[in-house]
């Protein structure tokens, strides 16, 4: 390569200090062996100036024109076309062209715009490349895909298969790559920053006596994002079969302890929140009670450490659970409304709670894990697999060091 490399920066890791002189000594594998302090030099952010947030999708521009072709030409392009769309469809993206054609059908502003097109495809399919530059500098154009590969597979697809075109105006000024860019930048600016939460519940069976409900809170979703595709990318590649949930976990924890630090790594700007309680009855008006009074005490701290600058929209992705859901979800969504607004005018407002399966969201298998860990280092203490887990899961939280501005962790036991 012509270029040389920029210094890969490391994210910050808060690590507490006092709970790992509590842990029982055992063999550390090397997964383990990350869950320690780390040097300072090794300290640093990865921010996402440059990408913009997905936009929905427009019902103004079709998916194919009806421009006609003749003779076998016109067979060939039709046979290519249903191939490249079944591909689609079945959500194969093996070739240059399929991903481009997947960049082309969810991102409407790609058709328009070959910049478009390139930050986001490098976004999707090279995050962990354009992560290894902090930062960015122009060698790394020589790990990313070539700019003209995925151009021209885009002019194959729009003006050879007829596939998502782009607008008449845009045909007409196509070589005017800056002016366009300057227009999605300044859709880009559009909406309020995003709070995320990813939670997860712990202790719902009735013979247990801890109730808790904890998981991760985004301080930018907007920054985090590319950070959030890596993570995902990183976990699709690993092979594991299942999802990944505590109470299952048996004898090796390594997958556990790997994606713990796959998370470490991502630490600068997140928040950790963890709150439990002891409780046998009524757990689901507890949970309901855990939820709204971890959001509020969260947003709150988030506040104190100067990230409401802004109004900022607040989204809670949570595990799918079908009896709170049905019984519960609606009134959370309007007590939390009403909360919000009173307590934080003009700063934060409730966008939408999100119930999903936990095996579509790696955070959520995070939040399961930190969850139930939680759990596990309150009630139990041994050198049992999941004692090895929950000890790594205090060491990346720091929810037993009450000095850490990255965590917020109560555990209201009785007196």
């Amino acid at each position: 390569m012509a270029g040389q490399r920029g210094p890969r920066a490391s994210p910050r890791h808060h690590l507490l200090g006092s709970s790992v002189g509590a842990i029982a000594p055992h063999p550390q594998s090397k997964h383990e062996q990350q869950f320690s302090r780390t040097n300072p030099k090794e300290r640093g952010r990865v921010t996402n100036k440059h990408f913009p947030e997905q936009l929905a999708l427009s019902d103004l521009q079709p998916w194919i024109s009806t421009r006609p072709l003749d003779g076998q030409l016109a067979e060939k392009r039709r046979t290519e076309r249903e191939a490249l769309l079944h591909a689609l469809a079945d959500s194969r993206l093996a070739t240059i062209e399929q991903k481009v054609c997947r960049m082309l059908r969810d991102y409407p502003e790609t058709r328009d715009s070959d910049t478009a097109l390139l930050i986001r495809y490098w976004r999707k399919f090279q995050a962990d490349t354009l992560l290894d530059w902090s930062p960015l500098q122009l060698e790394a154009l020589f790990e990313l895909e070539k700019v003209e590969s995925i151009s021209r597979a885009r002019r194959h697809i729009q003006n050879d298969l007829n596939l998502f075109q782009a607008t008449p105006r845009i045909l007409a000024l196509r070589g005017d790559l800056q002016m366009e860019f300057n227009q999605y930048l300044a859709t880009r600016r559009e909406g309020d920053p995003e709070i995320r939460f990813y939670l997860d519940e712990t202790g719902n069976e009735p013979q247990d006596r801890f109730t808790g409900v904890a998981g991760i809170c985004v301080l930018d979703w907007r920054q985090f994002e590319m950070q959030h595709i890596a993570l995902t990318r990183w976990r699709e590649k690993q092979g594991w079969p299942e999802t990944l949930h505590f109470n299952k976990l048996t004898e090796d924890p390594a997958p556990y302890l790997a994606l713990l630090s796959q998370l470490q790594r991502r630490r600068a700007g997140i928040l950790f929140s963890g709150y439990a309680l002891p409780a046998r009855r009524n757990k689901q008006e507890m949970v309901f009670s855990l939820i709204s009074q971890l959001l509020t005490d969260s947003i709150r701290h988030a506040e104190q450490l100067g990230c409401l600058n802004t109004c900022r929209a607040v989204t809670v992705i949570k595990e799918r659970e079908d009896g709170f859901d049905n019984l519960f979800l609606q009134e959370l969504k309007t007590s939390l409304n009403t909360h919000f607004a009173r307590e934080f005018p003009g700063k934060a407002y409730l966008k939408e709670i999100i119930p999903l399966p936990k095996g579509r969201e790696v955070l959520l298998e995070c939040a399961d894990i930190i969850a139930s860990g939680m759990r596990r280092r309150a009630l139990n203490g041994g050198r049992h697999s999941k004692d090895r887990v929950a000890d790594a899961v205090m060491n990346v939280t720091g929810f037993e060091d009450h000095r850490d501005k990255g965590a917020l962790f109560k555990y209201f036991a009785p007196r």
